[in-house]
């Protein structure tokens, strides 16, 4: 949501309204009739935009002659995907919420945009990371292996694979319990990451507790040196 609403008359003159929102600080006000109903929002861009259109006369001219849209409500805990249905299926710009049959705030297009901005970057970061261990998945693994093994063919250059798991995480699992089993997991990507030295190598959760690791440009030699090298951080971690 917006700040908490306010409300003008719309019976205030242009003049009014500019000098009240201008005070409080505001983007918008909603506008209110004498029966105490709300009957419109009215936003900045009235004033920048209709205003100057209509060359209405900031003396004189009432509110109610530019405001953006009909007031239309919904309940607090009407989820975004709904409201932002509503919105479109009544053509307004302005979603007033309501709470215990109090007005606390209003929606517009701008707090869709930045929800669902924040809601995608969450599920493309989904797409192709662990949400345990917060390195690749297996998803963006098998994308990666694809498009580095043709650069590989492309270009004629080595491209090394590392596949790793955990011994005996079974048997530790039902011991200490899952909670220690996944902590487990997540230091040993943290530890399998920070082995690596290039932005190009690319580390992933395969699955459960099996790791990989993509090392384009690297020969055989020098994958078995980086897997050595793993392998005792890795013991270093599961001793901790």
């Amino acid at each position: 949501m917006t700040s908490p609403i306010l409300s003008v008359d719309e019976g205030s003159t242009l003049k009014e309204v500019a000098k009240f929102m201008k005070s409080k600080k505001t983007p918008l006000v909603l506008v209110k009739n004498k029966s105490l109903d709300y009957t419109g929002v009215v936003t900045e861009a009235d004033f920048t935009r209709k205003v100057a259109a209509k060359e209405c006369s900031v003396k004189t001219t009432t509110i109610d002659a530019i405001m953006s849209s009909p007031v239309k409500t919904i309940k607090g805990s009407t989820i975004m995907a709904e409201a932002n249905k509503a919105m479109r299926l009544s053509e307004i710009r302005h979603l007033v919420v309501i709470d215990n049959e109090e007005f606390v705030g209003l929606l517009s297009p701008i707090n869709f945009f930045k929800y669902y901005e924040e809601v995608e970057e969450y599920l493309s970061d989904l797409a192709i990371n662990d949400g345990l261990t917060k390195i690749h998945n297996r998803r963006y693994f098998d994308e990666i292996l694809s498009v580095e093994w043709k650069r590989a063919r492309r270009e004629r250059s080595p491209l090394s694979l590392i596949m790793l798991d955990i011994d005996y995480f079974k048997k530790y699992n039902d011991t200490y319990g899952h909670q220690a089993g996944d902590e487990t997991l997540v230091k040993v990507a943290k530890a399998i990451s920070e082995t690596m030295r290039r932005p190009a190598d690319i580390v992933a959760r395969y699955g459960g507790e099996e790791f990989v690791v993509v090392l384009p440009s690297v020969p055989q030699e020098d994958a078995v040196k980086l897997n050595q090298s793993i392998s005792t951080t890795e013991m270093l971690v599961n001793k901790s």
